[in-house]
């Protein structure tokens, strides 16, 4: 399979929808969840959509070959994940699975070369650390909250990030 020739093929049209549909953002599930609460909140009934296709696996492992084999479209990826996830923290959706996301910026930050820069440590500052605040729940019930969905790979950015400069 020649990824160069697939590079050429990737851009904002594929790119951009793709990083989308984890951070919840402009899709049909997005709007159905939207409705579905609002009715919700106004007949106080539990009638949840599924949160996730089931097709997170599939994303993630897509982005990550992506952002391997097509250096050309690196510096597009991190901008359009970066603003994916700066937009998750400021205001959490339910229906996003940022997991995928989260996964390729803990790839990103393992390549950072050391000393990390004031960019790298912006990263920190002002993506990583705020997707610890969202104190949201995926459903009505209350039980499950949002990060939960994505707790592993934020610890383990968080962890990428002490080894590189360990006096954070």
């Amino acid at each position: 399979f020649d990824y160069g020739s697939l590079a050429q093929q990737l851009d904002n049209r594929v790119l951009l929808p793709l990083v989308k549909r984890c951070g919840g953002a402009e899709s049909t599930e997005s709007r159905e969840c939207m409705l579905v609460a609002t009715v919700d909140m106004d007949t106080r009934k539990a009638n949840p959509i599924p949160v996730h296709s089931g097709d997170a696996w599939f994303v993630e492992s897509l982005l990550h070959r992506v952002y391997e084999t097509c250096r050309s479209l690196r510096p597009q990826l991190r901008l359009l994940v970066g603003e994916a996830l700066v937009a998750f923290a400021q205001c959490p959706q339910r229906n996003a699975d940022i997991k995928p996301l989260v996964s390729l910026m803990a790839r990103i930050i393992g390549g950072f070369q050391t000393p990390l820069n004031s960019a790298d440590l912006g990263l920190l500052y002002n993506i990583v650390l705020p997707l610890h605040m969202p104190n949201g729940f995926f459903s009505w019930d209350r039980q499950t909250p949002l990060i939960k969905g994505y707790h592993r790979e934020i610890t383990q950015c968080v962890v990428i990030f002490l080894e590189k400069k360990p006096d954070l």
